[in-house]
């Protein structure tokens, strides 16, 4: 609106959501609220070939992986990406970077990671100590992967742009909002559908490449 605030014809549902909510539980007026988004994390940019191939070889990560950085809580989806890449031929299926430590062999996604037989393509970069690794997490990447069920807002999608990778993204929450048509959206639910996505994005060198720069292009307009 003309004072600054949100309305829900902005297009803004989710945000407009939240006001909503602060204005009912904290009672306060819509005059005094402002939503401010995130940005990625200043110094975010695609890192040079010869930084990705040293961080690589030095983490003992694979070329051209699918990327998903976050925690793995149930509302983040990650059965469902185990499952998507579970039912691609094994030829056409890329190796999967997870960011943190490796999960404990009891863990409900290690289970299903077993039973699917994908245990040779999932791999475990640790977590980044500095924003120039995490660019270069982001970097090695051919494809960045967001199934979440929930977000807030989508921000390691967004830094997945800010990196120059194509991103892959749940149709959910936040995510079409944050991300815009710079990111191509796949149900939330529907393990072929996922599948289906990643193959046709991994065969097609000009369409990542348009996603990357779109990407990257939206992610700048986002600012601290």
């Amino acid at each position: 609106s003309s004072d600054g605030t949100l309305a829900p014809s902005t297009g803004n549902q989710l945000a407009y959501l939240f006001l909503s909510e602060a204005m009912e539980l904290l009672g306060v007026p819509e005059r005094k609220i402002r939503v401010v988004p995130h940005a990625p994390t200043p110094g975010l940019a695609p890192a040079s070939p010869e930084r990705v191939r040293t961080y690589q070889d030095e983490r003992r990560l694979p070329r051209d992986y699918l990327l998903y950085v976050g925690t793995r809580e149930a509302h983040k989806n990650l059965g469902l990406l185990l499952g998507a890449i579970g039912r691609m031929a094994a030829g056409d299926r890329p190796p999967l970077v997870l960011s943190g430590g490796r999960w404990a062999s009891d863990d409900p996604l290690a289970k299903q990671c077993a039973a699917l037989g994908l245990e040779p393509w999932l791999y475990f970069a640790g977590q980044p100590a500095s924003v120039e690794e995490q660019a270069m997490l982001y970097s090695c990447a051919m494809i960045y992967l967001q199934p979440s069920l929930a977000e807030s807002f989508g921000l390691q999608a967004l830094e997945a742009m800010a990196c120059g990778v194509p991103v892959i993204a749940a149709d959910a929450a936040a995510l079409p909002e944050t991300l815009g048509d710079s990111a191509l959206l796949v149900p939330a639910h529907g393990p072929e559908a996922w599948a289906a996505a990643i193959t046709q994005l991994v065969r097609d060198t000009w369409g990542r490449t348009q996603l990357a720069v779109a990407g990257r292009a939206h992610a700048a307009t986002f600012t601290w």
